[in-house]
């Protein structure tokens, strides 16, 4: 009976750890697609769905098993309904990404990096307005979203790693 419960623990430990690993790999993945969606969208106010539609599809694979992510995509959603209530405001590819990020991280993390996406393009446009004296109406907002996650990444290592440093 023991031994069945170690077995037990060990494998459910095991399973922990794979998981850990597929987030690990897929997090280390984003940082460099996010990048060349910022490009994408800055170059070309454009974010490709060739790139969105196959890695959203193999996230949601990976994730299939994992419901808790799904709430992840709960940001992109809002960015949805500010899509249908105004398109000028964000882009279907900024919400995909949004949803793709949420997917891979989860809810928490993927709320954060929506918070200090919002912050990070209000600091910009209130730079723009001080010291360039214009009006940013239309911005691409993945750059927005690589640097909040970006932040998000550091973040949450630091505070993941912290305890175990010491």
């Amino acid at each position: 009976m023991i031994t069945d419960l170690y077995v037990l623990l060990r494998a459910t430990s095991s399973i922990n750890l794979v998981m850990e690993l597929i987030t690990l790999v897929l997090v280390v993945s984003l940082i460099p697609l996010c990048f060349w969606f910022s490009y994408t969208d800055i170059k070309h106010r454009k974010i490709p769905n060739s790139l969105t539609h196959p890695i959203f599809i193999f996230v949601l694979i990976i994730r299939f098993f994992e419901p808790f992510y799904f709430w992840g995509m709960l940001p992109a959603a809002l960015l949805l309904i500010l899509f249908f209530i105004n398109p000028e405001y964000v882009g279907a590819g900024d919400i995909k990404m949004l949803a793709i990020i949420g997917l891979i991280l989860g809810i928490n993390s993927t709320l954060l990096v929506a918070i200090l996406m919002c912050c990070v393009l209000f600091a910009y446009m209130a730079w723009c307005k001080i010291f360039k004296k214009q009006n940013m109406v239309k911005l691409p907002l993945a750059p927005f979203i690589t640097v909040g996650l970006l932040i998000t990444v550091f973040i949450t290592d630091v505070i993941n790693y912290s305890g175990k440093l010491i």
